[in-house]
């Protein structure tokens, strides 16, 4: 009997939680002999082996918190004889039994390790392989215990081997006839505990009473809003701890703890705490606050979200150079239906604009409210006014922000805490279209997977003339891809039968919750005169303006403008076409406008729906064959021949794309005949918009705006 362990027929009744008759009347029918107790021969015995699977977890769980309080030395009940008279009755049984139900506590930093031991153990010993013979588990066909015990050891990643050597050691508890029964749980936790190192262990160090207060300094150190280092705080506890050494002189002598004790103790500290001690109250509200609300509002279009994206695929550019992209979006928080993009290498404000252009432009409305990140690119002079320092002087040169002149409010997001932006789910949906392309990134640089560096490697070596093209996508294919998938696996297909969708599609929710009064309206001639660049330049000798457009010089004449020479003016700038600008001047009593075209010299400068990326693309070929002009002839003819920077573009397009001059700005023998040149912008350039169809130009919407203002 000491080699199987039994308990008594209330005991196990408690843990199956039935009554004990309803317990013997079971076990009379399953035909079990109850042997009896040797001390009290009215007393039945029940073994373990013939509890339920749930009960006998339940009895390892309380006998290993029940062996944890002896083992680490807590201090156990008052015996009866000692306990002083208390003025009320007693407990009665039933609360006794409550009581003694209720298992002491585990200490934390053991809770996992006994979490996890005590239900393997308690499902490799009771016998509940029988239920799973003949499934396949895991990739493993359950045929008896064995191949049980290894289905559990791949479920939670422990090694077959410690699982048997766990088990030895219980047999070995059990079978020792020297340890009391009652005894046992507590000898086999006591060798199965992880035994704690001296002199390595935080926990070992600062345990002792007489480094306790160390502890306690440590942390009062490092929870500070000075916010020192684990190194600082460290420095900062020695240099108390030597202090009271030369107080106490040679009477007593402190112990000095190491880097790594200290760092143990400070990692255990959690994240809330932290933040609110080292940061403050309002960055715990941004970030640890649980009560953040989620329900988004009752009408559609009601509330915009922006945020910038990296794609998580590396695409090639038009000199098979490799990249990633970043992207700008905008959804609408009601119904999550995607609105518009812009893409770029580099984030700017000039691709947050041009996204918000290209949503109101789909959309043909706008927002009443729009939630935007706290970067700079986003939260700026241009979306939200302010201030402009010009030449050390005070000029209101953006006194309205671009959604200010929608009508549109603004809305911060709360700081480090992407709860609060509905787009960053949308952003973890979109990682499946990601996924999908043969160059995944990965989500972090721990989950690249290992196929990228072999393709990238292929890659290389296709552009030597060694390997086959390895097809790595395109600018434009990616950008196709993403617009495919947004607007039509996105907004046509249903995401879910929530409270909210009510099994719609993000389309038919935006149509379904649209508001009483209709959605606001707007024209695209109206969204390219609000959006337009704004400038304050002087009118020069002649009557003319000079503007500097990335880097090159335009000119443009206007027979307003000659009266006006040496007056300081505000110049539109469209972003659609460089040919005209629109002028506003002061004149007597308010303010008028004009047209003013580029000079004849530059008819050269294009227009149109792609005129800011084929004029960048211009200037950058030819600062590109500038810069190789000492070192190559063919760069030196291209330059010699041509008069303006759309002629070196249309020279350096015309040659083949693994042609160095093209490619990689180097000269020497060119590489084999290449497949014909992309017909797509380079990863260098600025941006990419989404291609629209526009017949006007900002500067004409902007100059029959002022003439109706008149």
């Amino acid at each position: 009997m000491d080699a199987v362990r039994h308990l008594g027929v209330k005991e196990v009744a408690r843990f199956e939680g039935i009554p004990p008759k309803t317990l013997l009347r079971r076990l009379e029918r399953s035909r079990i002999h109850l042997p009896v107790d040797p001390e009290d021969s009215r007393r039945k015995l029940i073994p373990v082996s013939a509890m339920s699977p749930e009960a006998y977890q339940a009895w390892v769980k309380a006998e290993t918190c029940a062996a944890l309080q002896n083992v680490n030395g807590q201090p156990g009940a008052a015996p009866a004889e000692s306990a002083p008279l208390l003025p009320f009755a007693s407990p009665s049984q039933t609360e006794r039994t409550l009581l003694e139900a209720v298992p002491p506590a585990v200490p934390e930093r053991h809770q996992a390790f006994v979490d996890l031991w005590s239900s393997l153990i308690g499902e490799c010993t009771n016998g509940s392989y029988r239920r799973h013979l003949g499934y396949c588990e895991e990739g493993i066909l359950v045929t008896g215990r064995q191949t049980f015990i290894r289905v559990q050891a791949k479920k939670y990643g422990i090694g077959v081997s410690t699982i048997h050597q766990k088990l030895k050691l219980l047999k070995e508890v059990n079978h020792n006839p020297d340890i009391p029964s009652q005894q046992k749980m507590a000898a086999f936790w006591s060798r199965m505990l992880p035994k704690l190192r001296p002199g390595r262990s935080g926990h070992s160090f600062f345990s002792d009473p007489e480094n306790a207060w160390m502890r306690e300094k440590l942390l009062s150190l490092y929870l500070t809003q000075a916010k020192h280092s684990s190194k600082q705080a460290h420095r900062l506890l020695l240099a108390e701890i030597d202090a009271k050494q030369r107080a106490w002189r040679a009477e007593h002598i402190y112990q000095r703890p190491t880097l790594h004790q200290c760092r143990t103790v400070l990692e255990a500290v959690d994240s809330p705490t932290l933040v609110l001690a080292r940061e403050g109250n309002k960055a715990f509200y941004n970030q640890c606050a649980p009560y953040i609300s989620r329900k988004p509002p009752e009408f559609s279009n009601f509330i915009w979200c922006t945020d910038q994206k990296v794609a998580d695929v590396r695409v090639q550019d038009a000199g098979h150079r490799l990249g990633r992209l970043t992207s700008v979006s905008f959804i609408d928080v009601t119904s999550n239906k995607w609105l518009g993009c812009c893409f770029a290498p580099v984030l700017s404000s000039d691709v947050v604009m041009r996204a918000a252009v290209d949503a109101m432009i789909r959309t043909g409305t706008k927002p009443r409210y729009v939630q935007f990140d706290l970067g700079k690119e986003f939260y700026n002079h241009r979306f939200g006014g302010g201030v402009s320092r010009i030449k050390g002087e005070m000029l209101f040169r953006e006194a309205l922000g671009m959604w200010q002149r929608l009508g549109v409010e603004p809305i911060k997001a709360i700081g480090n805490n992407p709860r609060t932006k509905p787009i960053e789910r949308w952003h973890a949906e979109l990682r499946k279209l990601d996924q999908g392309f043969i160059t995944y990134t990965g989500k972090r640089p721990d989950d690249r997977p290992e196929r990228l560096a072999t393709i990238e490697a292929q890659h290389y070596a296709w552009l030597a003339g060694e390997a086959e093209n390895p097809h790595i996508p395109t600018i434009e294919e990616y950008i196709d891809a993403f617009c495919g998938w947004c607007a039509v696996t996105w907004n046509r297909e249903t995401r879910g039968y929530g409270k909210y969708l009510l099994g719609m599609t993000p389309e038919q929710c935006w149509n379904a919750k649209r508001p009483p009064e209709g959605f606001p309206r707007i024209t695209e001639d109206e969204i390219n005169f609000q959006t337009c660049e704004r400038r304050k330049e002087q009118v020069t000798t002649g009557g003319q303006i000079n503007l500097q457009v990335h880097g090159q010089k335009l000119e443009y004449v206007a027979n307003e403008l000659f009266p006006l020479q040496g007056q300081t003016v505000e110049v539109l700038l469209s972003r659609i076409s460089y040919r005209t600008i629109t002028v506003i001047y002061p004149v007597t009593g308010g303010e008028a406008s004009c047209v003013a075209e580029v000079k004849e010299q530059y008819d050269w400068v294009p227009e149109g729906d792609e005129a800011q990326e084929r004029m960048r693309a211009a200037i950058r070929a030819q600062h590109r064959v500038k810069r190789a002009v000492k070192t190559g002839i063919d760069a030196s003819a291209i330059v010699s021949d041509s008069a303006n920077p759309m002629e070196v573009l249309q020279a350096v397009e015309s040659l083949p794309s693994k042609n160095p001059l093209a490619s990689r700005g180097l000269f020497g023998n060119a590489a084999p005949p290449p497949p014909p040149p992309l017909g797509h912008p380079e990863i260098g350039s600025v941006e990419w918009t989404m291609r629209h169809h526009r017949s006007r130009t900002a500067s004409a919407a902007a100059h029959r705006f002022m003439e109706e203002e008149k």
